[in-house]
């Protein structure tokens, strides 16, 4: 949870000679951490016009990690890497990070390319190729332009569940979900029914804000493990919402699937930006677990004691406006 926001700019130019055009991707923004050259969450906002983001897909079939040849491989950070820096559009970015599949960090990455989005259009008039996404697993890549499937809903969401058939059934979710229900299911699982419950209330930033903070699994009837046919005691789990904190999970508990249970894991910042804000590499973000409707999370009276060096005591952070030199960043009061 120590996070540090970076931009990189570099001239670097299409080819050797300086009178080539500069690459695309010469500037880009991204939520990080200390010492590291690439986000890891990831979210970045790109000179290119592109917004790149991701959610991580598990992989429950080992014998995929047969496939992957120690010789043919580049890891998936440096494709990462290299697709921001020169992909002009989404589907150039799926193009580029395909080949040579580590099959390792196996992740739904979603390509917005901004250039092709006008502010005020209808979501049923949206550009084709505007959202691109591309899933991994060991061995099988697959990308698609899914901006129909944004015109239908009005919306795209990411539940670090396969949204591919091909991907969903080889990565072995599928028989997660034959032996645990739909908590496996991209339809059913907790996130896709409370953003289907509650997207059509976002309007602005402060609502997607809210919506991205949202954790009142006390509360929430799509909290409850019934909902998913299965049994807790207590009956519901803080890991079954948006930004889910197992830390809030009761320690003697019973949670029919270990994810749901009490744990050091769940989300722990959020990041987003708009049409007008990402021409300057601009951002709301806030750090820390979501306190929205829970209390902050705080290291001394959690019962975790693994190592936090450098870490404060309690994370209760207002978020922030992301700007950058000259500009200073701004308290996000108004959200």
């Amino acid at each position: 949870m120590l996070r540090v926001l970076k931009k990189y700019s570099f001239a670097f130019n299409t080819l050797q000679s300086n009178r080539t055009k500069p690459i695309a991707g010469h500037s880009v923004a991204f939520s990080s951490y200390p010492g590291l050259v690439f986000s890891v969450d990831d979210f970045y906002v790109i000179s290119s016009g592109l917004v790149v983001q991701e959610t991580t897909n598990g992989n429950y079939n080992q014998s995929l990690y047969r496939h992957i040849r120690a010789d043919n491989v580049i890891f998936e950070f440096i494709r990462n890497v290299v697709s921001n820096r020169l992909a002009e559009s989404g589907k150039e970015w799926t193009q580029l990070f395909s080949p040579y599949n580590s099959g390792t960090y196996d992740n739904q990455f979603m390509i917005v390319d901004y250039k092709l989005f006008k502010r005020g259009t209808k979501v049923s008039d949206l550009a084709n190729d505007l959202l691109w996404i591309v899933e991994q697993m060991p061995d099988i890549i697959h990308a698609a332009d899914v901006t129909p499937v944004l015109r239908a809903q009005g919306y795209w969401a990411s539940y670090n569940v396969p949204y591919f058939p091909d991907i969903y059934q080889m990565s072995g979710t599928a028989d997660m979900f034959r032996k645990f229900g739909p908590f496996y299911s991209h339809n059913s699982t907790a996130r896709a029914l409370i953003f289907r419950r509650d997207e059509s209330k976002v309007t602005d930033l402060k609502t997607l804000y809210s919506l991205m903070r949202y954790n009142d699994f006390k509360r929430d009837p799509l909290s409850q493990c019934q909902t998913y046919e299965k049994q807790c005691i207590p009956p519901y789990s803080a890991d079954l919402t948006i930004a889910a904190r197992n830390d809030l999970n009761e320690v003697t508990g019973s949670y029919a699937i270990p994810e749901w249970s009490h744990d050091l894991e769940g989300a722990i910042d959020a990041k987003m930006t708009t049409s007008t804000m990402v021409w300057d590499l601009e951002m709301l973000a806030v750090s820390g677990p979501t306190d929205a409707q829970q209390p902050p999370f705080q290291w001394s009276t959690s019962g975790f004691k693994g190592n936090h060096f450098g870490h404060p005591d309690t994370f209760h952070f207002k978020p922030i406006y992301v700007k950058w030199f000259p500009k200073t960043y701004e308290t996000a009061d108004d959200v």
